[in-house]
């Protein structure tokens, strides 16, 4: 018996973007799917093995790092570092081109991206697991470009 599932999902073909729904096997091609993940200085270990793909540099400039690609349950998962490659010099949280990343990822032809993000405490009162709200922000975001538009190359 044959079972199946109603569903509706975005394909992305020479014809542009364009909404598509109806029946579909249990695990069907259409629901396969290629997620990109950025994640942090402990990217490596988060997925490890794989097979690396170099990247050309883009139109915001190099990415942090390569991509390696890994597959799970039958989806390909495209896996990058925000802060460099284990073993290189480690790229600063304010430092890291968000832009040339995202960008490669669109090239790369994912349907999702995901970023994985952790962070630390500059306090030693705190134990490990310690849920902290915070009562001031430093904000390293200032200086950076927040658009992907509004240049001559991506105008407004």
């Amino acid at each position: 018996m044959s079972t199946s599932l109603a569903v509706a999902w975005i394909t992305r073909d020479a014809g542009g973007i364009s909404m598509r729904s109806g029946g579909c096997p249990a695990r069907p091609a259409c629901l396969h799917m290629r997620l990109g993940i950025i994640a942090g200085s402990g990217a490596a270990d988060f997925l490890p093995g794989g097979q690396t793909i170099a990247l050309a540099a883009g139109p915001w400039g190099g990415t942090s790092g390569p991509v390696r690609q890994v597959g799970i349950g039958g989806h390909e998962v495209l896996l990058m570092s925000r802060h460099g490659e284990p073993g290189a010099r480690a790229i600063a949280p304010h430092a890291v081109n968000y832009r040339a990343n995202v960008w490669a990822f669109r090239e790369l032809g994912v349907d999702h991206l995901l970023g994985i993000n952790t962070v630390g405490g500059i306090s030693a009162g705190f134990a490990c697991g310690a849920l902290v709200l915070p009562d001031q922000l430093i904000d390293y975001s200032w200086g950076r470009a927040h658009s992907y538009s509004g240049t001559a190359a991506f105008p407004l």
